[in-house]
């Protein structure tokens, strides 16, 4: 059996500092949209919008990857399980989005 460093790499962590820079430009856009529809200062709408994007950023990214972690490893436990063949076009990219939040070790 060969162990590599890199099987298994939860992909969060590699996400996670793009997302934060991702983060400013999201926010910047924001502010400056909300401000021609809405009645408020900038500083008001810069406070809310970001309070608003870092909680849903540092809250609901990591739950996100929990939901489809547990939904890959269900996969992966069903398709062992069961032995049945995902072939196809479909299965490959159904494979591939249960697939983003780890890099799961198969073998070739």
């Amino acid at each position: 059996m060969i162990i590599l460093a890199d099987v298994g790499v939860p992909m969060i962590v590699i996400q996670w500092p793009l997302m934060l820079f991702a983060l400013v430009p999201v926010i910047l856009v924001e502010v400056f949209t909300i401000r021609r529809w809405l009645p408020l200062s900038t500083r008001e709408a810069f406070k809310g919008i970001t309070l608003g994007n870092l909680l849903s950023t540092l809250v609901g990214i990591p739950l996100a990857w929990l939901l489809m972690f547990g939904l890959a490893l269900g996969a992966d436990v069903a398709q062992s399980h069961w032995k049945f063949e995902l072939n196809g076009p479909v299965w490959a990219v159904l494979g591939f989005l249960l697939n983003a939040a780890w890099l799961a070790p198969y073998e070739s």
